[in-house]
């Protein structure tokens, strides 16, 4: 059972910054849309 975590754990942080990635690029791009519309 020890042996569970420790093989788990480099899965867990790949998908965590995977999915960090993916969120913070979508907020970026929200934020350079909304910056773009208020110079309009």
């Amino acid at each position: 059972m020890p042996s569970l975590p420790s093989t788990m754990f480099p899965v867990v942080i790949t998908l965590y910054k995977f999915f960090y990635k993916i969120i913070t690029s979508k907020y970026l791009s929200i934020i350079k849309l909304f910056i773009i519309l208020k110079m309009l």
